[in-house]
């Protein structure tokens, strides 16, 4: 429904044409008060249109009734709207078939090039004769939903496109695309801030295909903006958007003359941050003249502090690859870190290279042993042969250390360390160097991209170490479906949260890593607060270095066995419904005219089950012809007309050919948007009522005949008349097609 649809307007019509809906012989009065009080009450919009489907009223608060009457005497399809959720042939078809509509969604762009979109539902309309005289229903605005949809798929899409970024290039060219792509941008420009110059340099571009979009890119190559200076200096400066309709009327735009030679005119630039700080700005032109977009505006500050993470962490990361490098050049044979531990093995000291990798956690170190930090591989027997050695006084080499850094990401460290003593030969504590032995940088992104994926997922994914049996992740699902909180989850067992024995699940856990395979299981959780949740879930095997993990994906299946037990009793009922009565039960599929009969079809009728047809044509046929074309007429026109009830008696014939009399009833069965879609009744034999019927009939007939004809014989003294009146008592009594009386001739001989 177009946006400029905001008043009722009615043509007039000719009194003889029937496809004018009823409301259209009423006054202005009370059809359109009601009709407003529909549209106030509802905030959506009334139409109506003809049996052509063609507008022939609408009515809609706000515009004027010309806008309105623009639309009167055209079709859906000749307004420009485009269809969302299917074509307009489709749409048609729906029409032509007369069925009802909802929720038909169409994008419409106005003449400043905004777009709109609405949603419509219908339903057709019959004259008191059951005649086809058109659609009416509801229309309303979805523009905000929809915009709010496209941008939230624009978050979604950026951050997916960040996270499969190999660099920080890849990443940038990915997001100024898809921005482009989505938002119907020419081009868009990255200029990272460059600290030590104290201006924004060109770092990276995409563009669509163009001679003059590819010289306004390598003319950009050159720029640079200093605070305060150009669009992009002035955003950097105050670190908020800013939107511009037409660059070549602002005063504000520095080389502009290089922006016009490219044909640009609207512009939107804005800043990506991380951690606090602008680390560089995104700009992108069009070529069409662009009014702000408050929705893009708030939506880009997460779709730049996305781009913000990715390229801080990426440069990060390429800083220490290239201080590792270099310090694996100069030392190879070198520790990672060094440390120390007094005599009651508590750290007393670290060195700067764990410094670097802790940041303040290094400070929870100190003053603590080992085993009192978090681990993920060690356990308490583990702990206690080390102890023992340590209390030995003796040296240990390699002993691995497991834990998740603050990104979620798993940390393998090798430990190395032999006792100190002072110059006495006293026990002083020990002291020692840890390596890093974590698998390639590549692996580890992988982890975090797995990590992602894993708190987006809808399924509950638990990640065991098949050594300890302790979990070593889990994602948010998880934790809210069960209520731990992930620090809490890595202190527990499969134990903890199985009814299942550690014998039982190490079992299952071995033959899957010996034979490769992949375990279901449904079983239940126990939750945080006592309760169960029921799940279903796949288990497979994953080997992590020297290490291997189980990864479980779990399915919440409460609704699911809800729905099932509901079922189940339902088809109970029914059963035993069917069982306990003697009428013929039937189930009429409206969409495939298939029809399923219970067993009573064949104690009544005498059909053989297996034979029977299983079409609604053994229906019609069984039918009495003198009855068949009232009968199968009323419940069509039930159906058509929305109807939920039908009943009717009739004659239907048994397998031997005779027909039983019997009173059958149905319910039609609506689908969600309020389709028929199934038909479900009974059908009773009446045949004993039928006969009783016409035994009292016959009898009250035979007593007055009876009657009369005692009266006349008493008073008539016409033998012939009496004769008459005897011959019909007779064939009436008798249900006889002839009747004669013999006279007895004494003298014949």
């Amino acid at each position: 429904m177009p946006a400029r649809m905001r008043q009722s307007a009615r043509p007039r019509q000719k009194a003889h044409d029937r496809t004018v809906p009823k409301q259209a012989s009423e006054g202005p009065g009370e059809s359109e008060a009601r009709f407003r009080a529909i549209a106030e009450l509802s905030g959506d919009w009334y139409w109506e249109q003809d049996a052509n489907h063609r507008f022939t009223w609408a009515f809609v608060r706000g515009d004027s009734a010309e806008a309105v009457s623009s639309i009167i005497g055209k079709t859906r399809w000749e307004l420009g709207e485009e269809p969302l959720n299917g074509t307009w042939e489709e749409h048609r078809r729906l029409l032509d078939a007369r069925q009802p509509f909802s929720e038909f969604q169409v994008r419409l762009v106005d003449e400043s090039g905004a777009e709109h979109f609405f949603s419509s539902t219908g339903v057709p309309t019959f004259d008191s004769e059951g005649v086809f005289t058109g659609y009416r229903g509801l229309a309303r605005r979805i523009t905000r939903r929809k915009r709010a949809e496209q941008l939230l798929w624009l978050e979604h899409t950026v951050a997916r496109s960040v996270t499969e970024a190999g660099s920080v290039a890849a990443a940038l060219k990915a997001v100024i695309r898809t921005v482009c792509e989505a938002e119907d941008w020419e081009c868009g420009r990255f200029f990272r801030v460059d600290d030590e110059a104290g201006a924004l340099r060109f770092a990276e571009a995409w563009s669509k295909p163009g001679p003059q979009l590819d010289l306004y890119i390598e003319r950009s190559r050159k720029l640079a903006y200093i605070p305060g200076v150009g669009l992009a200096g002035k955003v950097w400066q105050s670190g908020e958007p800013m939107w511009v309709a037409d660059i070549a009327r602002d005063a504000r735009v520095w080389q502009q003359a290089i922006a016009i030679e490219a044909g640009m005119h609207g512009a939107f630039v804005f800043p990506v941050n991380s951690g606090g700080k602008m680390i560089g700005v995104l700009a992108f032109n069009s070529s069409e003249i662009r009014e702000p977009d408050e929705h893009l505006m708030q939506a880009i500050h997460v779709i730049g502090a996305q781009i913000g993470q990715f390229v801080q962490r990426k440069q990060a990361e390429e800083v220490l690859r290239e201080s590792e490098e270099r310090f694996r050049n100069l030392t190879e044979l070198s520790s990672d870190w060094y440390w120390e531990q007094d005599e009651t093995f508590r750290f007393t000291m670290v060195s700067d290279n764990l410094h670097r990798r802790l940041g303040p956690l290094t400070q929870s170190v100190i003053g603590k042993t080992r085993w009192e930090l978090p681990t993920l591989n060690m356990t308490e027997a583990d702990w206690t042969a080390h102890r023992a050695l340590l209390q030995a006084h003796q040296p240990f080499r390699d002993l691995q250390w497991h834990r998740l850094d603050n990104a979620g990401k798993l940390q393998i460290a090798s430990i190395s360390g032999k006792p100190i003593f002072d110059s006495d030969g006293r026990f002083r504590g020990y002291r020692g160097i840890g390596r890093d032995i974590t698998e390639s940088k590549q692996s580890g992104e992988a982890l975090l991209r797995f990590r992602a994926s894993m708190d987006m997922s809808d399924d509950m994914i638990l990640l065991v170490d098949r050594k300890t049996m302790r979990f070593i992740d889990v994602n948010e699902t998880v934790c809210r479906n069960l209520g731990y909180s992930r620090e809490e989850f890595l202190a527990m067992t499969t134990e903890d949260i199985l009814p299942i024995t550690r014998k039982e699940l190490e079992t299952a856990y071995d033959e899957m890593i010996a034979t490769g395979s992949t375990q279901g299981m449904r079983s239940e959780y126990r939750c945080k607060d006592g309760s169960k949740l029921p799940f279903e879930s796949r288990r497979r095997v994953m080997r992590s270095g020297d290490s291997w993990i189980i990864v479980v994906t779990a399915r919440d299946i409460r609704e699911r066995i809800a729905q099932e037990e509901a079922l189940r009793k339902s088809n109970e009922r029914f059963d035993m419904a069917v069982r306990a009565t003697n009428d013929v039960i039937w189930d009429w599929d409206l969409a495939t005219d298939e029809i399923w009969w219970n067993e009573n079809f064949t104690k009544v009728f005498g059909n053989p089950r297996d034979a029977a047809d299983r079409t609604i044509k053994s229906w019609y046929e069984g039918i009495h012809p003198d009855d068949q074309g009232r009968v199968i007429a009323g419940v069509h026109r039930v159906i058509g007309a929305g109807g939920e009830y039908w009943s009717d008696e009739y004659r239907f014939r048994r397998h031997d050919g005779s027909f039983v009399h019997v009173l059958d009833r149905g319910q039609v069965i609506l689908d969600g948007a309020g389709r028929a879609v199934r038909m479900i009744g009974a059908m009773a034999d009446i045949s004993s009522r039928k006969q009783a019927e016409e035994r009292i009939h016959n009898q009250a007939l035979r007593q007055r005949l009876i009657a009369e004809f005692g009266q006349q014989a008493f008073a008539s003294s016409d033998v012939e008349d009496v004769l008459s009146r005897a011959v019909e008592l007779v064939t009436v009594a008798l249900k006889a097609d002839y009747c004669s009386v013999l006279e007895f001739d004494e003298s014949a001989k």
